[in-house]
């Protein structure tokens, strides 16, 4: 797979310290650990971005044209947007990120190191490592709550925004104790919390049902994106969407 040149990849706008390293996609993925769904395309390559608090932020690039930077939800991954990636990079320069604490970025043991306004100082901080002044940016789910935060704090570089699934606040009867509950669960006992999760079926909408039933490779991809998550992300970020989207 062509990775960006180093040159491209040092390129930084704006004051962010962060800078990117091209990654070997295949040697890094290889082995036990890897997604089953892959966010490569014909055109991609894999950096790793270091923000100004030491975290790494993996990172593919796609395609060629105006950029469009990708935004995954809560629990999610860069390859949530994989089914879609080729298409979208015959038309635009595809930024797909992997939030702190998920997919293949790494996740800081300390619930303080995150929060909402830290992920979207992350985008910002991609976009000035690969050197984009201006982008369109989309967010699903939460990370539609990161990209509200991203326009707000540097309305003159966005070009156009799009909110994917995202909420303008919590589902109605949600109880704010349960999810205060689950982020303390979540950094005593990581598994329990899962199992209470899979017990609850609390994705168990007849669309996810399909899925899992129909889709090979779907309950797999699942299973590899919880294996990614941090039990400090979960208990920092969970309670955050629920009271300040």
């Amino acid at each position: 797979m062509r990775a960006p040149s180093r040159a491209w990849c040092r390129r930084r706008a704006g004051t962010s310290s962060a800078t990117a390293i091209p990654v070997d996609y295949e040697q890094v993925h290889a082995g036990g650990g890897s997604s089953p769904v892959s966010a490569r395309s014909s055109s991609g390559g894999a950096v790793r971005i270091l923000v100004e608090d030491g975290v790494e932020l993996e990172v593919v690039v796609s395609g060629s044209g105006p950029a469009l930077v990708c935004v995954h939800g809560f629990g999610g991954a860069k390859e949530d947007f994989a089914d879609h990636l080729d298409e979208l990079a015959r038309q635009a320069t595809v930024v797909l990120v992997d939030l702190r604490g998920h997919g293949d970025s790494a996740g800081p043991a300390d619930p303080g190191a995150y929060s909402l306004d830290r992920c979207a100082a992350d985008v910002l901080a991609v976009a000035d490592a690969l050197g984009l002044d201006r982008f369109r940016i989309l967010g699903h789910s939460m990370g539609g709550m990161v990209v509200r935060r991203v326009a707000l704090a540097a309305p003159d570089r966005i070009e156009g925004v799009v909110f994917m699934s995202t909420a303008a606040g919590p589902p109605k009867g949600l109880d704010p104790d349960l999810v205060d509950l689950g982020a303390q669960l979540a950094l005593e006992d990581f598994a329990s919390l899962k199992a209470v999760l899979d017990e609850a079926k609390a994705l168990g909408t007849p669309a996810f049902e399909r899925l899992l039933a129909e889709r090979e490779g779907f309950a797999a991809y699942g299973e590899w994106k919880w294996s990614r998550l941090t039990p400090e992300m979960w208990a920092a970020l969970g309670p955050e969407i629920v009271r300040e989207p």
